[in-house]
């Protein structure tokens, strides 16, 4: 079972149909004891870094206890970016530390947000996006980023006139995790209905049998 952490940031019922319309079995809940039985997790959201953090509350605690215990562990949008250390959107908050990293505003000099399709080169070796080959598109609606600062973590980039992450897999330190970040939930959807959706579908399945089942020693991180 999948759970999908419910704290109302987000359309979290979106983001469980999109899984369940890939074959997972999923569960919408913030309860310990669900959290402590998953396979995997899922942390959602659409809004403000701080506010996506302390209406999480006590459940972060119990998110990143059972990702430092080596349960998988997905991000969506700002969850995905609740995964790295810090947020300066609307002042400074603290993330939950999991991956090395600040997420911070993207440059001046361009347009802001960055909204639309862009290409993300997808390295080869990165769990979640093998078979989609080495260039995609993919849909954006963001103003921050995430700064990754860890020299070994995997990066998959987009040019926005600069190199800028859209997706990290690191290699050390918490072992079988994983994290999808999109802008929202709707993004995600539009991702999964690109000319390449069954493409992606058929990689997220590979990182449910493969990772949520606790085979390999690290997964994916991913962010559109």
């Amino acid at each position: 079972m999948i759970v999908v952490i419910d704290y109302n940031v987000g359309n979290v019922k979106s983001v469980c149909n999109a899984f369940g319309y890939i074959g997972c079995d999923v569960q919408l809940s913030r309860e310990p004891e669900a959290i402590e039985n998953a396979a995997g997790l899922v942390l959602p959201g659409v809004a403000a870094f701080g506010y996506a953090v302390s209406a999480l509350g006590t459940a972060a605690e119990l998110v990143k206890k059972a990702a430092l215990g080596g349960k998988p562990l997905l991000g969506i949008c700002v969850g995905f970016q609740m995964l790295f250390e810090k947020s300066c959107e609307y002042g400074e908050h603290n993330g939950l530390g999991l991956v090395q990293g600040e997420v911070v505003p993207i440059p001046a000099g361009r347009v802001i947000p960055h909204m639309g399709w862009n290409q993300v080169r997808l390295p080869k070796d990165m769990n979640l996006l093998a078979g989609l080959g080495e260039v995609k598109h993919f849909y954006f609606a963001h103003s921050f980023y995430a700064d990754v600062t860890d020299p070994e973590t995997k990066v998959a980039c987009t040019d926005y006139g600069f190199e800028m992450s859209a997706s990290v897999q690191p290699i050390s330190g918490i072992p079988r995790r994983a994290a999808i970040g999109t802008t929202s939930a709707c993004s995600y959807a539009r991702t999964l209905r690109s000319p390449y959706s069954q493409l992606f579908s058929r990689s997220i399945r590979k990182l449910k049998q493969i990772t949520f089942s606790g085979l390999p020693s690290e997964a994916t991180f991913f962010c559109t």
